[in-house]
Parts: structure tokens; sequence; C-alpha cells
């Protein structure tokens, strides 16, 4: 059972409006402040698998479709992302706005700029993990090419603002899964015609669960979306969705979190294994579709760091041949052990020296999130440097 709070007046006046107006239909949950965690959905009575807990209806969602979105014309050729952030906030100062209440309860932008690697200082960037650079990386180039398709129609001054990037962020940690286009109208292909990534609505009331490993169910239909127990709950509980199977690297940059446990996390090898490759067995791996992309789970290396492994103790024309499932690396298993054990031990170093290096910095939640990324990453190394001993 979860310990909580009741909302404040901002947050209470959003329920209310969501469900006065709106037609949010909640059902068993309420809403609570979680200490040390901001915001979650609590059960306040028993609750049964498979029940419904919330309906959202489409007319209360914000999409690409909403009437306040349409008006401002913004280019097709900009991303759905970036059209629903440059909508938000060329509508920021207009306070008859339809949504206001919902726009309170969000978080504010000095939140999601600190708990954000999008906008960290360099030297906060530096310490980032491989995954999570590669990861950030990526982000800042959708953000950049959001802007660049919208610089024709959006006065630079803001869309070169932090205030843009707050509602980048807005949307990108608060959307839901969305294919469908107003009520009345045929549904998009999306397979065809829609990018799977553009498929983007917030949906009010709902965007307060918080993510777990596994959680409830969430759907949708055109006439709205749904969330569903995927369990039986006591009253008290806390309930979750579930965003995906993403590693810790993944939740800290996409929504500026990680997970105590999470089952999915991974952590990337490959700053650590392709150095040791020659070119011609680069070239090998190229051509066996296994070049990169090197994980460590909690429990082993994954498949394709074991096979680019045996390419270090075998000789070439064997490991092609283990390659192509013709031999059967029993033998080997030893030496290859002992070469992942050599990284591993590679990478604790270098996780000693990062962590040292976060103990440097200022106090500030760009630090405690740094420590608590490298203290997982470190607990995942050594347990298995334990088993390779």
């Amino acid at each position: 059972m979860s310990a909580y709070n009741p909302l404040d007046a901002t947050h209470q006046a959003f329920v209310d409006w969501a469900t006065s107006s709106q037609g949010v239909i909640i059902n068993g949950i309420q809403a609570a402040r979680i200490p040390g965690r901001g915001h979650g959905i609590i059960s306040s009575r028993r609750i049964k698998k498979d029940e419904r807990l919330v309906f959202v209806p489409s007319k209360a969602l914000i999409t690409i479709n909403s009437e306040f979105v349409k008006s401002l014309k913004l280019p097709n050729q900009c991303t759905v992302h970036g059209r629903l952030a440059a909508a938000l906030m060329l509508v920021h100062s207009d306070d008859s706005r339809s949504y206001l209440p919902w726009e309170q309860t969000w978080p504010t932008m000095e939140e999601l700029m600190q708990s954000i690697p999008l906008q960290w200082s360099r030297n906060h960037v530096d310490l980032l993990s491989q995954s999570a650079k590669a990861l950030r990386e990526k982000q800042t180039s959708k953000l950049t090419k959001d802007r660049d398709a919208l610089r024709h129609i959006v006065p630079p001054e803001l869309l070169d603002s932090d205030l843009y990037v707050y509602f980048w962020l807005v949307v990108n940690t608060r959307c839901f899964f969305w294919d469908y286009p107003p009520p009345g109208r045929k549904r998009f292909k999306r397979r065809k015609t829609q990018n799977v990534d553009d498929c983007m609505a917030l949906c009010p009331f709902a965007d307060y669960f918080n993510h777990a490993e596994d959680g409830c169910d969430f759907d949708s239909n055109p006439s709205g979306c749904w969330i569903t127990a995927d369990r039986d709950y006591d009253a008290g509980d806390e309930l979750f969705v579930s965003y995906g199977k993403h590693s810790n690297d993944f939740l800290l940059v996409e929504y500026g979190f990680v997970l105590p446990q999470n089952k999915w996390d991974t952590i990337k090898l490959d700053d650590y294994i392709l150095p040791k490759l020659t070119a011609s067995q680069k070239d090998v791996l190229q051509e066996f579709s296994l070049f990169g992309d090197y994980t460590l789970d909690s429990s082993q290396i994954c498949y394709r760091s074991q096979a680019t492994l045996l390419g270090l103790v075998l000789p070439k024309a064997k490991w092609r041949r283990f390659l192509n499932g013709e031999y059967d690396s029993e033998h080997e298993q030893p030496a290859m052990d002992k070469k992942c054990l050599t990284i591993l031990l590679q990478y604790q170093d270098d996780i000693g020296k990062n962590l040292r290096a976060i103990e440097q910095l200022q106090k500030c939640p760009e630090k405690d999130a740094l420590a608590e990324r490298w203290k997982q990453i470190e607990t995942m190394v050594h347990n298995t440097v334990q088993r390779l001993r």
C-alpha cells in the first residue's frame, strides 16, 4: 500500500474540470501526491482485473486535429510532435485557452529542464552513459528538424526559445499513442500513411499514471482512450501503466527518471568491444549483421556480444563456421568469458572514474540523476563480473 497525500487546489480544479466539462470518466481510482515521486494514481477501493479505470473521450484530447492546432495552419512537413509543441507555445499567452486548468498541472519549465538531459549543461552531459548520450543526440536531432520545418511560419525568437523546448518536452513526456482522425472520418491506415512516431495525443487525467515495468492496459478507438486494470488491486495501491520495454537510459533521456528496479534495463558495451576488433573482423560482423549494439542486462551479455567476442578467440575460418551455424563453440566458452571479463573490468574502472567525477559536482537534480544511474550500471557490471570469475 502506498502512502499518499490529497491533491492541492490546482490539481483538484483540473480533475473537476476534466470530469465536469470534458467527459472524463473515473472509476475506482483517484489522483494523489506520492511522497518523493510527484503525482500518481491510487485505487480508492478494491479493483478487479479488467475493470475500466478511466475513459477519456476523443474531444478531450489534444491532437493535430484539435481546433486550436488546426487553426494555426502549421506545415505538414513538421512532425506531429513539433506541431503540437508549436501550437501549445503559440497559444500559451491566451488566458481563454480551454485546457488551461490542465496545463496548470504540468511540470514547470525548471522541473523539466533539470530532469531531462536534452537541456543539461555540457559538464552534466559528458557524464551520461554511452547509451544515454546516443539517445540524447537522436533527441536533439529531432528537435532541430522540427525547428527547421517551422522557421518560415513561427517567429524565430519563439522557436529558438526555452519556451518551445519546454512544450516540446511536455509533448514528449505526456503523450499517448493515438492514430485516429476526428469522429466521423475514416480511420488512418497507420502502417501506410502515418509514421508510428507521429501517433500522438495528450490525454487529460490518464497522464497521472506513472510508469512501471508492467502496468494497466491502454487502449483506444475513435470515441476515445481508456485504461483497464491488469490485475486485482487493494484500496490504496498505486496503479501504473507501462511506457514500453525500455532501459533506464531511455527512460532518463525521454522522461527524466529511472526505475529502481527495471527488468528491461540494459547497458551498452560498444565502446569496449569495437576498439578490440580489426577491420577484417568488423567486415565479417557487417556481413552477418552483428556489428555494434552490444548489450548487457542484469543476467548476461547478449548473443551479439558473445558472437563478436568469439571472433577474438577463434581462427577466422572457424569463427565464420560458428556464425553460419556450423560450429559449436562450447569448448571456447572459457576463453570467451575471459575476454568478456577483461572488457567488464575496464568498464568497472571507468564507472569508478565517473562516480568520482559526479561526487565533485555541485548539488543539483542532475547530479542526483547521474549518480543513481551510474550506481545501477555499477551493480549490473559487478554482478556479471562476479559470475564470470
